[in-house]
């Protein structure tokens, strides 16, 4: 009965030395928690470096695409302070903001950025699982009334812009910021241009709007009459009245018999090669009986005719 009761008596005592224990320890972590500090810090290459070697213990590889994107925004002077930005849990470890780190080391430039110190290091297995902001959703809040297609249609005029060798891949996207400034710089010939190509592809579906779109406002930018553009589109969706040995019958041909190819990481350059040598051929007055759409490895993308004379622009 002694040894039972001795027994009962150590168990309880281990009990509250556990129980202690374990509140010591949650102690330990509540006043931490409750010291978490936000504020906005100098980050400099030199620290960026010493973090990421020292501090970086556990996160996931590094994603070259939004490297590149965190870079490019920094060398456009396109960085901002945001609610995102490097976080570190109670042991003073990198829970959050590896990319950021690295792209201020590639830099070389000293940037303000949102810190969180002191964090709970559940955290960081929350971070980074939202849904990324597209260019859409930041058109949308600008208010824009057509958000996805006028962002897709502003990335292929961008690229064909700042970016006309090469392929259109994710290191010479455009970025967000540049695709609200360009629609910001003429909402409303934005919103007309893909109005009309929307009706256009109802009509005939010959590609991907945002060619379309594209091609619009860069013929446009030629100093082109409207009527000119579209002349080019009724043209090319209606198919009505045109001769045999017009190129326009030749492209129409080909994309109904599916002779077209579209598809492939080059395919947005590829379309806009042919769309602008078929417009060309129309201002020039070009007449084949096939249509030869450019090689889909042209590195280059071709020139929009401008304009020789005002009366070739209103009367050709």
């Amino acid at each position: 009965m002694r040894q039972d009761y001795l027994h009962l008596c150590n168990n309880y005592h281990c009990f509250l030395d556990s129980a202690i224990c374990i509140t010591y320890t949650n102690l330990y972590y509540l006043l931490n928690l409750m010291n978490e500090t936000f504020q906005i810090e100098q980050i400099s290459p030199d620290f960026a470096n010493e973090v990421l070697q020292t501090k970086n213990k556990n996160n996931r590889g590094l994603k070259k695409a939004n490297l590149d994107k965190l870079i490019k925004a920094i060398n456009n002077n396109e960085w901002t302070i945001t609610n995102q930005g490097i976080a570190f849990d109670i042991d003073g470890n990198l829970i959050d903001g590896q990319h950021r780190l690295q792209a201020i080391v590639h830099t070389g430039k000293t940037l303000p950025v949102m810190v969180a110190r002191n964090m709970d290091k559940n955290i960081f297995h929350c971070v980074d699982k939202g849904i990324a902001r597209t260019a859409a959703d930041c058109l949308f809040i600008e208010g824009c009334t057509n958000p996805a297609r006028i962002a897709a249609g502003i990335k292929v005029y961008l690229c064909y812009q700042k970016h006309p060798e090469g392929t259109w891949r994710n290191k010479i996207m455009p970025t967000h910021i540049e695709i609200i400034n360009q629609y910001n710089s003429n909402k409303e010939l934005w919103d007309d241009i893909t109005y009309k190509i929307t009706i256009y592809n109802k009509k005939f579906s010959f590609f991907p709007l945002s060619v379309a779109i594209a091609i619009y406002k860069l013929i446009l930018d030629e100093n082109y009459h409207t009527w000119v553009v579209e002349r080019f589109f009724t043209a090319l969706t209606d198919g009505a009245n045109l001769e045999m040995d017009d190129p326009i019958l030749s492209f129409r041909n080909q994309i109904i018999q599916k002779n077209f190819r579209t598809r492939g990481s080059s395919s947005q350059r590829h379309l806009l090669n042919s769309l602008i040598k078929l417009f060309n051929y129309m201002i020039e007055n070009t007449k084949v009986k096939k249509f030869m759409a450019p090689a889909t490895d042209i590195k280059n993308v071709l020139k929009i005719t401008s304009p020789k004379t005002s009366e070739q622009n209103a009367n050709f």
